[in-house]
């Protein structure tokens, strides 16, 4: 019987994780820009900028794969680059692994078979029982995932922010770290008892 952990380090470095090469202010300007758009807009520009040089092939200069106007005289046009680098894709896709990975170990499948492991644990002990002195199973199951759960919804809240503003800095919050300290209590409780068995 165990359950997973949460990797605090790991997410707290995410979380926190920028783009140092990325100026702050040329970032505010794109973003800016990029809520004058409306929804979307920020996938639609990402998936126009390396359209650039297929548009640009046969030009003298770099023109813009929408509308075929020279890019020379646009201010944006940089900020872009600096913006949809391989640093910032690499970012986007370090948080979006993670919280798939996040859901798909402590959602789904996971509580499931947690609820599996006790179920067979406790008809273990009631077998073996009869031929040896086998202690009680006594696992709050109820609390035990809700624990669990708080814990993931808390991690997953965080985790969207950042996906939403990957360039911000975020921290896990008190009630988060309360919510994981919590559940790592009950899921360390939960190992003695399986080693004890």
């Amino acid at each position: 019987m165990s359950l997973p952990s949460f990797d605090i380090g790991a997410l707290d470095g995410l979380l926190k994780r920028s783009l140092p090469d990325l100026d702050t202010d040329a970032a505010a300007l794109v973003q800016s820009h990029f809520s004058s758009l409306g929804t979307g807009a920020e996938a639609w520009v990402a998936d126009g900028i390396p359209r650039i040089a297929a548009a640009s092939r046969e030009q003298t200069q770099e023109v813009c794969p929408f509308c075929a106007q020279s890019l020379s005289n646009s201010s944006l046009i940089g900020h872009y680059r600096a913006y949809f680098s391989e640093a910032y894709s690499a970012l986007k896709t370090a948080i979006s692994g993670t919280l798939k990975a996040i859901n798909a170990v402590h959602s789904g499948e996971g509580p499931a078979a947690f609820e599996r492991s006790i179920r067979v644990a406790v008809q273990l002990r009631e077998f073996w029982g009869r031929f040896a002195e086998v202690p009680e199973i006594v696992i709050d199951t109820a609390a035990l995932a809700r624990a669990w759960k708080t814990a993931r919804e808390t991690v997953v809240t965080a985790l969207t922010a950042k996906q939403a503003a990957p360039l911000d800095s975020y921290s896990l919050s008190p009630d988060a770290l309360e919510a994981i300290a919590n559940y790592e209590n009950l899921r360390i409780e939960l190992t003695a008892i399986s080693d004890t068995l």
